[in-house]
């Protein structure tokens, strides 16, 4: 796995929560209050500020092989930085599926972008002022764009409040989404284009009489089970690992 090398920070621990039981005896992990300090960082904010963003997202493995990625494209992954006190993030942009027609020896790439980050604060009212601010440009920036096969909703898992939306525009599919818990908020962003063998097939049906569009795809998903894997599957398991290893950072500098 390839990192933008000016982004990138070493990291030996074995695990999310592993990184976090240090927490006490002087040090002050990033993200925490300091001496002086007039707020108290939540246990959350320390976790998370703790970490680089793609190692806080495991490099976005589990949309990755949920994508079945070929390749990831440009120089690598690029990562927040949590000595520069960066809110934890991960971004890469994929090949997810090669399609060569029958008719060429030319593959028809399918290229897809993928961000994921964290926003966290100090309070609940100030992650939720966060989240509609999110809420509110996202719907800002959608007014002036022509989507197609829009759908809208909750994201499942134990959040306070939520809210995705998918649709179809210039060839692409697009898909945001924000689930807030407490502090923070898990927001994801994903553009991929149209299934190659499927725009081929609808391009010139009448190449391909003993074929289909769902035959030639070449993605190993729908653009509706994507939809459902993000909502359904990837958000609510991501909240229970960042609750978790929020939990044993708790319990490890409990008080005696």
């Amino acid at each position: 796995m390839t990192r933008r090398a000016s982004w990138r920070r070493a990291i030996g621990v074995g695990s999310v929560a592993g990184l976090l039981l240090t927490g006490c005896g002087g040090f002050s992990p990033p993200g925490s209050n300091g001496p002086g300090d007039e707020k108290k960082a939540p246990a959350s904010h320390i976790v998370f500020m703790a970490m680089d963003g793609c190692f806080t997202l495991k490099d976005l493995q589990p949309v990755q092989d949920y994508l079945g990625v070929e390749a990831i494209r440009g120089d690598g992954l690029m990562s927040s930085d949590s000595t520069m006190q960066e809110r934890p993030s991960c971004q890469g942009m994929f090949t997810v599926a090669t399609f060569t027609p029958e008719f060429s020896d030319r593959g028809m790439p399918g290229d897809g972008d993928v961000s994921v980050a964290i926003d966290t604060e100090y309070t609940a009212d100030e992650a939720a002022t966060d989240y509609q601010d999110m809420i509110d440009q996202l719907h800002e920036a959608n007014a002036a764009t022509s989507f197609e096969n829009v759908q809208e909703g909750e994201i499942s898992g134990t959040w306070d409040e939520s809210y995705y939306f998918t649709g179809d525009s210039s060839g692409e599919q697009f898909f945001y989404g924000y689930a807030r818990h407490d502090t923070w908020v898990l927001r994801v962003s994903l553009s991929i284009h149209h299934d190659p063998g499927i725009v081929e097939y609808e391009r010139a049906p009448d190449r391909y009489p003993d074929s289909s569009a769902a035959e030639m795809a070449a993605y190993p998903f729908t653009k509706e089970e994507l939809v459902s894997w993000l909502t359904t599957e990837y958000y609510p398991q991501t909240q229970s690992e960042f609750l978790a290893a929020i939990a044993e950072h708790e319990k490890a500098n409990a008080p005696e």
